[in-house]
């Protein structure tokens, strides 16, 4: 039967919802569109299947398991509601079993008139997948809550495709499905259904298992497996979320591993040293003491050995007209207050005398 094969690590006192959702998000299927089974320890490829349906039947399955066993478990879709990006698949207990696969698109072109989908997202999402296996672009008429009608964006070609909500509020089928495609499709172009949540449901897993998927690698993935060409920009802001949502935090957070520290920092060094390499414009930059380009004044070399001239030859030109001294002036003179002092004296003997004569 085929399918694919995951290993997932899970507490044993996982409850069933937990369980389910945890298994459902593995294949990007609703939770209540998935059957949970296991086989008991021991037993022959041929015995039955033990169903998964409560919170009983999970104790019971971890009790039939010792700490140290791995229990496989099988996922089937159930009946013909599928979910996200999953095939239908019948169950039969006499045959080998195998996991549900996963498609993206490959064998995603099976829409039928009559097929239910979980709500209008899932329907949404199975359309995109389709359209990019059977190699068409699509055009929305009309896509809300309660219906989404769609048709191929070639003018020529009259297939056209409808769903709408079911009574029960939730539930969407596809009511009618007319034409033939009639249009032609390249082998290797670019797609306009192919954004950012169809390739990340093409990497995660590549993603999980090697974090160092390069976006290179996944552009020549995608072209060979699918026949479209996506931008690079595009697949590396993809593996940027597959990790921000592998590691749960932002990509700037995420250490990879020591190589790429390494690399980060040799970047970082380059930079710095290429920043301290930049020669200074010497057009805007010019010193007006040593009339030299690449510095200004301030930090020019010369700037204290000028300032010292310049002291020097202010005290020079400094001379004092009481103490006829060079090098200070009359403000500064030391003996100012004994010149001042002695004028007084002199001031007074000589109104003296002057009294006197008189």
């Amino acid at each position: 039967m085929g399918g694919k094969t995951r290993l997932v690590l899970v507490d044993r006192s996982v409850s069933f919802d937990e369980l389910r959702s945890k298994l459902s998000q593995l294949t990007c299927a609703c939770p209540f569109s998935i059957e949970i089974k296991y086989q008991l320890p021991d037993e022959s490829l041929e015995s039955r299947l033990v169903s998964v349906e409560c919170e009983d039947d999970v104790v019971a399955m971890m009790s039939e398991f010792e700490a140290s066993q791995r229990i496989q478990v099988y996922i089937f879709a159930s009946d013909h509601r599928v979910g996200e990006g999953i095939s239908q698949a019948s169950v039969d207990s006499h045959t080998s079993p195998a996991l549900s696969e996963l498609v993206n698109g490959r064998e995603s072109d099976t829409l039928t008139v009559g097929q239910e989908f979980p709500d209008a997202r899932c329907f949404r999402d199975a359309l995109v997948a389709s359209a990019i296996a059977s190699k068409f672009e699509l055009t929305f008429i009309r896509s809300d809550r309660s219906r989404v009608t769609a048709r191929c964006a070639a003018d020529d070609c009259q297939w056209r495709i409808h769903a709408s909500k079911l009574p029960d509020g939730e539930t969407f089928q596809i009511k009618t499905l007319k034409g033939k495609h009639s249009c032609v499709w390249p082998e290797r172009s670019s797609h306009r259904q192919a954004n950012m949540k169809w390739i990340l449901s093409c990497i995660m897993d590549r993603v999980r298992e090697n974090i160092n998927y390069k976006p290179k690698e996944i552009m020549r993935d995608i072209e060979q497996e699918y026949g479209v060409i996506i931008p690079y920009l595009k697949a590396h802001r993809a593996k940027e979320r597959a990790l921000e949502s592998i590691f749960g935090m932002p990509i700037k957070d995420i250490v990879l591993n020591q190589a790429e520290v390494h690399n980060l920092e040799n970047d970082l060094h380059t930079i710095l040293d290429q920043r301290k390499k930049k020669p200074l414009k010497g057009s805007s930059v010019h010193c007006n003491l040593c009339r030299k380009a690449g510095h200004n004044r301030r930090s020019c070399l010369k700037l204290s050995h000028n300032e010292s001239q310049a002291s020097s030859l202010k005290e020079k030109n400094f001379h004092c007209m009481l103490c006829k001294q060079s090098g200070h002036n009359r403000r500064t003179c030391q003996c100012k207050g004994a010149f001042e002092c002695g004028n007084r004296k002199g001031n007074m003997m000589g109104m003296k005398v002057n009294h006197d004569t008189m």
